[in-house]
């Protein structure tokens, strides 16, 4: 019987700001930075006759994303990321999230005549893809999905 706690994310929340070079009509790419803070609870493993304990831990990333985004009919992309995470705070029950990510997500966009868009998309973003600091096989890595809303501007 493994005695592992276990780790589960009650949530995240995350922000950024991205640079966007239309290469063709249908072909974007895209840089920037993210800040990204995950709630992460550390459940203890179920044993009969003893108390079951809980710890709440923050996780913290920055993140640098370079992205290529693919237009098609219309209104809908899809977008695929390689990112560079850094640790921001890490506790010390969680491995370190420092190296290489991926994004992989498919949404909509509305372009205005004035020059700006609205975007909304679901996306799956993987930290750690390729560790900075570990070559274990078997270490923790963060992960999310969710959707993300936006707007851009012409500059």
């Amino acid at each position: 019987m493994s005695c592992a706690p276990s780790y589960d994310g009650e949530q995240f929340r995350s922000f950024g700001i991205l640079y966007s070079k239309p290469i063709k009509k249908w072909l974007e790419i895209e840089a920037g930075v993210e800040y990204s803070k995950y709630d992460i609870v550390q459940r203890s493993k179920f044993m009969p006759g003893r108390e079951s304990i809980s710890q709440k831990m923050d996780l913290s990333l920055v993140s640098i994303p370079l992205d290529v985004r693919i237009n098609f009919l219309k209104y809908l992309f899809f977008n695929s990321a390689i990112t560079v995470d850094l640790d921001a705070k890490t506790p010390d029950r969680i491995d370190p999230q420092e190296g290489i990510g991926y994004v992989l997500g498919l949404g909509a966009k509305y372009d205005f005549e004035f020059g700006s868009s609205l975007f909304i998309g679901y996306f799956y973003n993987r930290h750690s893809w390729v560790s900075f600091n570990s070559d274990d096989e078997y270490r923790l890595v963060a992960s999310r999905d969710g959707f993300k809303i936006g707007f851009m501007h012409r500059l």
